[in-house]
């Protein structure tokens, strides 16, 4: 998806809305969709 996005404000803006998610849906364990613990960080590299 970073590849696609064209700057890097587009590739934060769709990083937060995954975070934005994943916060509304608490009961989701990002764990089974295979997400790190520092997923945010690693796709903030």
């Amino acid at each position: 998806m970073k590849q696609i996005l064209k700057n890097d404000a587009h590739w934060n803006q769709y990083v937060d809305q995954i975070e934005m998610l994943i916060d509304k849906y608490e009961k989701v364990d990002v764990k089974t969709m295979g997400f790190p613990k520092n997923w945010k960080e690693l796709l903030r590299w």
